[in-house]
């Protein structure tokens, strides 16, 4: 394994290439390497979200910390892989390991991107000149509220406070010439409980220094999520979302969606025509093509690996199988194989990027 930067790049450079002619030509088995790997740092959190999986103590034993041993073995790929997703299901930044993480990775496969989702309450001055010094990362913080009263309705705790210190702040170094942030996000989960601030998000993001925002919809990962959903809201919430986008359009900030599609189409943009809903629909659907399966990896801290967060598809296993045998496992063959075909899997023919509403 080589450290060198110039050797790196050209490595990504190379791979980056290679990678686009074999997606172009939907070779089935690549000899090219995954352009991004995720690899969640742990799955513990400091927040109770009421859209999230059960936070309580009770369960507290069922998420964990990776450790940088246990990190190592997944780091396979990072040479050649033009990103690296460092967080997954929790906050990275509550793993006490984080630290030796990032400086491992950044040591050992110097100029490759970072990019981190955090809930920002631990994201103080130190991270930031951590980052910030580093010099090639994405940072989306996932704030869901406007206010502190909404904030600790939605996320079970009263750091709205902590969070929004910690974002002005790193707004202000950006702001000073700091540089180095290739992209920096904040994201709001539409619930029931915090959709009349929709509008007040965007300018909260812009206080925060913020240039995009991105609104997700409810992710239907329990029975009961169906209560905290606002999809019986479809006016309103399309009246807020309208007002949102005219004051982004004022703060020069960018917005994203992660729109709904089967029956909660409520954030659908004029430029989707409000179309009926894909699942109730009797007629053919024209599905977009995706090139996941040709670019990135998906893996679980005891080493598992999937084809994206969306299917649940396990390709097999990083630390069992090595990169080569994951990446061109059967499953992943076959799904190149078919998911640009007139008969995509299942398990596509319902996904957001399939059907245009997401990227």
């Amino acid at each position: 394994m080589t450290t060198d930067t110039g050797m790196l790049t050209r490595l990504r450079a190379m791979n980056l290439e290679l990678n686009r002619m074999e997606t172009i030509f939907q070779k089935e088995r690549l000899v090219s390497a995954p352009l991004m790997v995720q690899i969640p740092t742990g799955t513990r959190c400091n927040l109770r979200c009421v859209f999230c999986t059960d936070r309580t103590p009770a369960v507290a034993g069922a998420y964990r910390d990776l450790s940088l041993e246990e990190f190592m073995p997944l780091a396979q790929g990072l040479e050649t892989a033009s990103t690296v997703q460092l967080w997954g299901w929790g906050e990275p930044l509550l793993n006490p390991q984080y630290g030796a993480i990032f400086d491992y990775v950044t040591a050992n496969y110097p100029g490759i991107q970072l990019n981190v989702s955090s809930n920002g309450t631990l994201f103080d001055a130190a991270w930031q000149r951590k980052f910030l010094d580093y010099g090639n990362f994405s940072l989306n913080v996932s704030v869901n509220a406007a206010s502190r009263d909404t904030y600790r309705q939605v996320t079970g705790v009263d750091l709205f406070g902590r969070m929004a210190t910690n974002l002005r702040g790193f707004g202000r170094r950006l702001r000073s010439g700091a540089s180095g942030c290739a992209q920096y996000s904040v994201s709001f989960v539409v619930v029931r409980e915090n959709l009349h601030e929709i509008p007040a998000f965007v300018d909260l993001a812009a206080e925060f220094g913020a240039c995009h925002v991105q609104f997700m919809d409810l992710m239907n990962i329990n029975a009961s999520f169906g209560a905290l959903s606002a999809g019986s809201e479809g006016g309103r919430v399309r009246e807020l979302f309208a007002e949102a986008l005219e004051r982004a359009a004022a703060a020069g900030i960018s917005v994203g969606t992660f729109l709904p599609y089967g029956e909660h189409d409520y954030l659908a943009m004029e430029k989707y025509g409000g179309s009926p809903a894909v699942a109730a629909s009797e007629e053919p659907v024209a599905l977009n093509p995706c090139y996941e399966p040709w670019r990135n990896m998906l893996v679980s801290t005891d080493g598992t690996c999937s084809l994206c967060c969306r299917s649940g598809v396990v390709t097999g296993n990083l630390a069992k199988d090595g990169l080569d045998a994951v990446w061109n496992s059967d499953v992943y063959q076959s799904v190149r194989k078919t998911v640009n075909s007139a008969e995509p899997p299942d398990f596509c023919r319902n996904c957001p990027v399939k059907l245009g509403i997401s990227s």
